[in-house]
C-alpha cells in the first residue's frame, strides 16, 4: 500500500506533468514503465547478495540490504499507484466501469491463480 500511496501523491503533487490534455499519452508511458519494471526489479532483487544472518557486526549491512530490497521492490507499486490514480481521477464519468473491470480482473486472477 505504501507504493500505491506514493504513486498517487506523485500525481497530485505534479499536476503539470499529468495534464488532463495528455493523460492518454501518460497512461501509455506509465503502463510500459510498469510492464518493464516488474521483471527488471525482480531480476535485480534476485541478484542482490543477501544472507539473512543477524550477527551484531553485520546488522548495519543487513539493514542497508533490506532497505535496498524494499525500495527496489516498491518501484512497480509506485508506478501502479500513478496508473490507478490517473484512471480514477481523469475519467470520472467511467468510474463505475473502471471499478467493475478492476473487480472482474481481481476475481479472474484469484480464481485462476489460487
Amino acid at each position: 500500500m505504501f507504493g500505491l500511496t506514493v504513486g498517487a501523491l506523485l500525481v497530485y503533487l505534479r499536476p503539470v506533468y499529468f495534464d488532463p490534455h495528455i493523460v492518454r499519452q501518460r497512461l501509455a508511458l506509465w503502463s510500459v514503465a510498469l510492464a518493464l519494471s516488474i521483471p527488471t526489479t525482480f531480476i535485480l532483487q534476485l541478484g542482490l547478495p543477501f544472507s539473512g544472518a543477524a550477527e551484531a557486526s553485520l546488522l548495519f549491512e543487513l539493514f542497508v540490504m533490506l532497505s535496498v530490497i524494499y525500495l527496489l521492490i516498491g518501484i512497480p507499486f509506485v508506478i501502479s499507484g500513478v496508473l490507478i490514480c490517473l484512471c480514477l481521477t481523469q475519467f470520472p464519468r467511467n468510474i463505475g466501469t473502471l471499478y467493475a473491470v478492476d473487480l472482474v480482473g481481481q476475481h479472474w486472477g484469484r480464481s485462476h491463480l489460487f
